[in-house]
């Protein structure tokens, strides 16, 4: 009996164990994914600048 007493509570505690890393993880993936619409964000709002920057340039070639 005290058998399957300990070896319910250690596979209760690998659960609990498992659990907490699955929940890591997931943290992690929220994270980056966070971070990658930032710089999805980002790149377009830069995107936009370099293509003003290019317009005014333009402005001012010598034809």
């Amino acid at each position: 009996m005290d058998e399957i007493a300990s070896s319910s509570k250690f596979q209760y505690n690998m659960t609990v164990t498992v659990n907490k890393r699955v929940n890591d993880i997931s943290q992690v993936v929220q994270t980056n994914s966070d971070a990658v619409e930032q710089s999805v964000f980002t790149s377009k709002a830069l995107s936009n600048q370099a293509a003003i920057l290019n317009e005014l340039i333009n402005r001012f070639r010598i034809k």
